[in-house]
């Protein structure tokens, strides 16, 4: 049996050399050698393109590994960046149709694809490719920094070719196929991580300043609620953020294209390829310290927030998928790049309120995600939006 701080080490020594010789590899992390029994011990979890020969993938682990240490490899495929895409389309009506109005049959859109004003985390965002197409994503997390509200979501959400932040509208425009509505515009991209083809990356994140004013934003997350007359969607107050993700850990997230869904985390340190980035000229690019979560993550879940079922702790900002699985980051990775906290209803003293820290993880436990070191800290830049 190992222990996760043997899994961890011997992960660490040998991932970025997997990566590179293996291409049938996407990404490796740590987990439970059984999640139905965590006292097993821990174990490396090997994630693959699909219909891979699992021998082969086990040769090249014993030829990097120092010791004997247990690995799962699953097939998940290579994790895709999951905006979605909307095309106005035309209809063409012919005969008797052309001469009369056709009676509209109403479409049944999934509630955090409608419009809600403020607007809270969990709901359809997006921008303008084309007069006619956009792009849509998650606003998934609203944030306090500088004692001013902020919208969390992803790079590949909120900017462009990497560099330029457009107008960003809720719901999404052309969302449910209603027509393009400037007054949904609700902010722009204030400040961003770059993404690299070059260097690793440890987290796809922007944050949207409101327009005209912070006041657009709702410092609550939706989700629905089970109640007597049916289903209800209903914004709720978040206590904060974790400290740290454990293996293991229920977590729920709702988002544009899904809606509400729950999960859990299956690995964490996790270093992983993700493309293609179709900003980025359809490179595929490296992340390192992730989290992956047995969850659904569909094309428009981008941005979404994973929280923790008990407790409703902000967990992790979502960016990817793959099968049956979801790519995120730590939300302490995201918060403190940006110097930002949670955001509470309310005020004190004419200060915005901010949701705590839940300091989760005790230490010398390596079941739990670890803080970014300080040269990795360093690596990252923090950009303001053009």
């Amino acid at each position: 049996m190992a222990s996760m701080r043997a899994a961890l080490l011997q992960k660490n020594k040998i991932s970025m050399s997997l990566l590179r010789q293996h291409p049938e590899i996407v990404g490796i992390g740590i987990g439970y050698a059984d999640p139905q029994r965590p006292d097993r011990g821990g174990a490396l979890i090997v994630y693959t393109h699909k219909n891979i020969v699992t021998a082969e993938v086990n040769r090249g682990l014993a030829r990097v590994l120092e010791t004997r240490m247990p690995t799962r490899i699953i097939q998940s495929g290579l994790p895709r960046p999951k905006p979605a895409v909307i095309v106005k389309k035309r209809v063409q009506l012919k005969g008797r149709m052309a001469r009369q109005k056709r009676k509209a049959i109403p479409r049944q859109v999934i509630v955090p694809q409608q419009r809600h004003r403020p607007v809270p985390g969990g709901v359809s965002i997006g921008h303008l490719n084309t007069p006619t197409s956009s792009s849509l994503g998650t606003g998934g997390l609203v944030t306090l920094r500088n004692n001013q509200y902020f919208l969390l979501t992803n790079n590949h959400v909120a900017i462009q070719n990497n560099t330029t932040a457009p107008n960003m509208y809720q719901p999404g425009p052309f969302e449910g196929g209603a027509a393009f509505n400037p007054s949904d515009l609700i902010g722009r991209a204030a400040l961003y991580v770059p993404l690299s083809t070059t260097q690793v990356n440890f987290m796809d994140a922007a944050i949207i300043g409101g327009i005209p004013n912070d006041d657009i934003f709702n410092p609550r997350y939706l989700r629905p609620f089970l109640t007597t007359s049916g289903i209800r969607w209903i914004p709720i107050a978040l206590p904060g953020h974790l400290n740290s993700v454990p293996v293991g850990l229920a977590v729920y997230k709702t988002g544009r294209t899904s809606g509400f869904t729950t999960g859990t985390v299956e690995s964490i340190n996790v270093d992983q390829r993700v493309g293609p980035y179709p900003d980025l000229g359809g490179a595929t690019i490296l992340f390192r310290g992730q989290v992956i979560i047995r969850g659904a993550s569909q094309p428009g879940d981008s941005g979404s927030v994973w929280l923790a079922s008990q407790g409703n702790w902000a967990a992790a900002l979502n960016f990817a998928g793959g099968e049956g699985t979801a790519v995120a980051t730590p939300i302490a990775t995201v918060m403190n790049t940006f110097q930002m906290l949670v955001a509470a209803p309310g005020s004190i003293g004419g200060k915005l309120r901010a949701g705590k820290i839940n300091q989760n993880r005790v230490k010398g436990d390596y079941s739990y995600s670890l803080p970014l070191t300080e040269n990795q800290r360093k690596l990252i830049r923090v950009v303001r939006r053009k």
